[in-house]
């Protein structure tokens, strides 16, 4: 920021108001909202895939259309890693959408000479740093933020053609970063497809070498019983497995404690070293948390009710086990035949029970786990890799954002 700007609080430039919800005194209209929901990757855009509809009402409507260039703060919600201060550019159609009570409108205040883009800009930037976290608080678990406090944001005021050049500027620097962001999810999605992609490709090589199906109830025990350990003591340490320990990203256990066994015996899932764990729950399940029991204290471990438990039998490698069901089209499967209610649906097991996997010999699943545990060697160190160019990524846009407006 060049010393010769002046700075100006948000307060005194700009006009806020507060969005709407469902309405209690009539006449009501039906109108579409955006809420926080509609926020997009945080990058400042919005997703309108899924707007609500909902009866407002009428006098309180019209002044809370939304004109294109507008900004929707979001003034409540959040999250543990998501403080509440996301702001979004309205660039939809004008008098069409408004916005919900969770946020609040930021214009610019008429007579001031102040651009909205450049406006949205310095506020994204700013949440993007880490400034708003400061400004929440928290009330019956959701994060709200303190408006006093926003509206004292001081912003750089350059004059109005300077904000228009520094827009352009932004403008095509960050779409060149948008566009490596795009390519590099691209490369993402490609990396993770290699495994499956090679595990059809030895699908197709076992059909035609005859390879048989089976049940999975029929060469596994599922679910095995807590009674193969009643002998031991009340104080015998085992590992503990909760759900959150078990990556859906990586499919694997990440971090586990341990506790004494009479703490776990009643009320949690049974397992030892070499089981393959099974999230059956939603969205858990969709999300791929499948993980191979590996290093349990003892070889002993308790977990979340909400895994099955899979033991490969005799002539089945636990780690073929594994590896097939860890796959998209068998997660999209038991997906189809999951049971209960929205939000607590479960893979009963007599889906696992019933669930036809190509077996190859054993000599033949040796030689197929050793080339997918190759593989999939690889594949972590290219994530890693993706995984790092995302973050400097996301650096190169902050630094960006900074040189534009530092002091």
């Amino acid at each position: 920021m060049k010393s010769a700007w002046s700075t100006k609080k948000i307060g005194e430039v700009c006009d806020f108001q507060n969005g709407l919800w469902t309405g209690k005194k009539a006449p009501f209209m039906v109108t579409e909202v955006i809420r926080n929901t509609n926020f997009k990757n945080n990058d400042g855009s919005l997703n309108f895939n899924d707007v609500a509809e909902i009866k407002v009402e009428k006098n309180q409507l019209q002044s809370r259309l939304l004109q294109k260039g507008d900004i929707i703060l979001e003034r409540s919600g959040g999250g543990p890693t998501q403080p509440v201060g996301r702001v979004v550019y309205f660039e939809g159609e004008s008098d069409k959408f408004s916005f919900s009570n969770f946020t609040t409108r930021i214009r610019a205040r008429e007579g001031i000479e102040l651009d909205s883009k450049y406006l949205w800009f310095f506020l994204h930037y700013f949440y993007k740093s880490g400034k708003t976290e400061a400004m929440q608080k928290k009330t019956t678990g959701i994060r709200n933020l303190t408006f006093s406090e926003y509206k004292d944001i001081e912003i750089p005021f350059p004059p109005l053609s300077e904000q228009k050049k520094i827009v352009d500027r932004l403008e095509k620097l960050l779409a060149k970063i948008k566009e490596a962001k795009r390519l590099r999810a691209q490369a993402q999605e490609a990396t993770q497809n290699l495994l499956s992609a090679e595990l059809h490709k030895i699908f197709e090589e076992g059909k035609k070498n005859g390879w048989e199906g089976k049940e999975l109830g029929k060469i596994c025990e599922l679910n095995p019983k807590k009674s193969e350990i009643k002998d031991k003591p009340e104080d015998f340490l085992v590992s503990f497995i909760p759900m959150s320990a078990v990556s859906d990203d990586l499919q694997k256990i990440v971090t586990f404690d341990e506790r004494p066994l009479g703490k776990v015996r009643k009320g949690y899932t049974y397992f030892c070293n070499n089981d393959v764990l099974f999230a059956k729950i939603t969205p858990c399940m969709e999300n791929g948390k499948v993980a191979l029991a590996k290093n349990l204290k003892k070889g002993i471990g308790f977990g979340s009710t909400e895994f099955h438990v899979i033991r490969a039998e005799e002539k089945v490698l636990p780690e073929w086990i594994y590896y097939v069901i860890r796959q998209k089209f068998f997660l999209e499967e038991a997906e189809k035949h999951m049971t209960g209610s929205a939000g607590q649906k479960r893979v009963p097991v007599q889906f696992l029970e019933k669930y036809k996997i190509l077996l190859p010999s054993l000599s033949e699943q040796k030689k197929i786990v050793a080339r997918l545990d190759a593989l999939s060697e690889k594949l972590k160190k290219l994530q890693a890799h993706q995984n790092q160019s995302a973050a400097d990524l996301l650096a190169l846009e902050q630094s960006i954002l900074h040189k534009a407006f530092k002091n």
